[in-house]
């Protein structure tokens, strides 16, 4: 090129190391971003708190590992390939994943008929629904056999106070007999006390 007199030309050349100039984010290819490295090139990198270029998608990359992750998740390789923070297995409600679920109202996470129930604490364990017993079958009588078992009992417990009622007074009117007599005092006595013990 010819410049006429009083023209200066400069030639200014960038150093290309690197994977790209810091002249922008347009060098770089998906999410990443022309960074300077601590060597002074520059480096297409994931935006913060962002992995896995050039899709910059996940939460980590360091797969099977907790440093990048809060509380108590691990960094789990997605089917998309990236690393997401997620609660190990049987644990739920990141970032502590203290429960046993995280679907309140529902059994798809509980084992048997329990119930995902949000704790005080906030996160969810499998309980067993109102008026039911023994997670997780969770049973609980039929009404034939609750009645069933109430007839039964006052029928026993009315059979033990018209039997009481007719033995004690007979044990007052009782003399004083030698001790070959006793057996029967002591067979009624006996009777008495585990009658108490029952009522």
């Amino acid at each position: 090129m010819v410049l006429g007199p009083g023209h200066l030309l400069f030639i200014v050349t960038l150093p290309l190391t690197g994977t790209c100039d810091l002249r922008g984010t347009g060098q770089c290819g998906g999410k990443t971003q022309c960074t300077e490295t601590p060597q002074g090139f520059g480096e297409c990198t994931c935006p913060e708190n962002t992995y896995g270029p050039p899709e910059c998608l996940g939460d980590c990359d360091k797969f099977g590992e907790t440093e990048q992750c809060k509380g108590n998740t691990v960094c789990t390789k997605t089917p998309q390939g990236y690393g997401s923070c997620t609660c190990p297995e049987n644990t739920y409600g990141p970032p502590e994943c203290l429960g046993d679920c995280d679907k309140f109202g529902e059994t798809d996470q509980c084992k048997g008929n329990t119930v995902c129930t949000k704790t005080p604490q906030g996160y969810g364990l499998c309980t067993c629904p109102e008026n039911t017993y023994g997670p997780p079958e969770c049973l609980v009588m039929s009404i034939a056999e609750i009645s069933t078992t109430t007839t039964t009992e006052h029928f026993l417990r009315n059979l033990l106070l018209i039997y009481g009622a007719l033995v004690i007074p007979l044990l007052l009117l009782l003399p004083a007999a030698p001790p070959p007599s006793l057996t029967f005092t002591d067979s009624v006595i006996s009777f008495v006390e585990d009658w108490i013990k029952y009522i």
